[in-house]
């Protein structure tokens, strides 16, 4: 294949990989129309007729016996509430009984990273709810490690719960405030260190080799250990999803990532991956041990493997609207030990490799790697699409004017 074919080919790959990830959007908004019903009856457990109370309350009974006329009577009630998590949004319904109990919990919509979900579930947050009195309920200890999941749940749970004692019971009760977080000190200094990262990298500056040193361990402490920041296909995805637009409990990923973009089209230039990033800077370290050897992947197979395996993510994650489920990133595993036997497995290969070859997984899998390759694309194909327009139209206003 010539030079002239190849870029037709990845003119046209581009152009499909766009229409990809609009199809899938497109696709996943129609999906998330769900009936209401269904999301009701993931919590009760047996055929019912619901009738909307107050806005996210239902009565409801049992079909044989129900008669909507009357089903403010009922002996089970269910409270539908949202709250910000990690990943967005998290919304859960809950089954109350007439003894103003709580009998059932459901997470019916979630964009938190599954291994953290699991964990917290496993960890008994949500069964510790079970036979509390909706009166009473007090905000249980979050799960170490996932935090900003726990936290989400409790708001909402306890939101659904206060809302039917309210309107179903009167109870003199206050309902939770917002869990909607602004941003905080640890995404300026995300911030600050890519200021930083950009000044260091300047040609001019003195004992550049030990400044970026020192930013390594700075990134791999603070954004790795600390913020758990690293962005990858989960963050891109659910940036394309709109997800952000509802609320976000952590912006430092999210900031990350559009400064990196922000600052890729201004000047063409990758610090994030070289300087900031804290899994890169992971393996560069561990690599120091062993002196790894830099080694790029020379067949195609390997790009175009790993360009293809992050759209199918992306696609995946945008029709489901929930990025987080597909995502293949160690990041969990390396800063919090928290994840799936595929991911620990991925995790400690890539260790391994990393004493050998000077970052494996950023010149193999790595999905920001590949996504700035397709956006500096872009930006070259616009950017030589536009120029030829230009000078002609300055060639033409020169006749004219002569």
């Amino acid at each position: 294949m010539n030079k002239s074919q190849r870029n037709i080919l990845e003119k046209t790959l581009a152009i499909v990989t766009l229409l990809g990830l609009v199809l899938a959007w497109g696709l996943g908004s129609l999906r998330q129309q769900d009936h209401i019903t269904t999301q009701l009856m993931q919590v009760v457990q047996q055929p019912m007729l619901f009738n909307e109370l107050q806005h996210d309350v239902w009565a409801a009974k049992p079909k044989k016996t129900a008669v909507k006329s009357n089903l403010t009577d009922s002996l089970l009630w269910v409270g539908r509430a949202e709250s910000v998590g990690y990943g967005g949004m998290l919304q859960t319904i809950i089954q109350v009984n007439e003894k103003q109990q709580i009998s059932g919990i459901a997470i019916i919509q979630s964009a938190e990273t599954p291994s953290y979900l699991k964990e917290v579930i496993s960890n008994g947050l949500i069964d510790n709810f079970i036979d509390q009195n909706v009166a009473k309920l007090k905000q249980l200890d979050g799960i170490t490690g996932a935090t900003l999941t726990s936290n989400a749940i409790n708001h909402s749970i306890i939101q659904a719960a206060k809302n039917i004692g309210i309107n179903v019971f009167k109870l003199p009760l206050t309902l939770p405030e917002s869990t909607l977080i602004l941003p905080q000190i640890i995404d300026g200094i995300a911030l600050l260190i890519f200021i930083i990262a950009i000044v260091i990298n300047r040609p001019a500056f003195p004992h550049k080799i030990i400044a970026k040193r020192i930013m390594m361990g700075v990134s791999i402490i603070v954004l790795g250990f600390y913020a758990a920041a690293p962005y990858g296909a989960n963050t891109l995805g659910f940036v394309l999803s709109g997800a952000w637009l509802d609320g976000i409990a952590s912006y430092t990923s999210l900031l990350l990532l559009l400064v990196t973009i922000g600052y890729l089209l201004v000047t063409n230039k990758n610090f994030y991956c070289s300087t900031v990033c804290p899994f890169g800077a992971t393996q560069e370290c561990i690599g120091k041990l062993n002196k790894a050897k830099a080694c790029k992947p020379k067949h195609d197979f390997f790009i175009w493997f790993a360009r293809g395996l992050l759209w199918f993510t992306l696609i995946l994650g945008l029709y489901y609207r929930n990025s987080a489920s597909f995502s293949y990133e160690p990041f969990g595993m390396a800063f919090n030990m928290i994840g799936t036997h595929f991911i620990f497995v991925l995790t400690i290969l890539i260790v391994l490799t990393s004493l050998f070859i000077n970052k494996p997984w950023c010149q193999t899998l790595c999905p920001v790697h590949h996504f700035i390759e397709y956006i500096r694309f872009m930006k070259k194909w616009i950017k030589n699409s536009v120029k030829p327009t230009r000078f002609t139209e300055k060639k033409r206003g020169e006749r004219h004017a002569s």
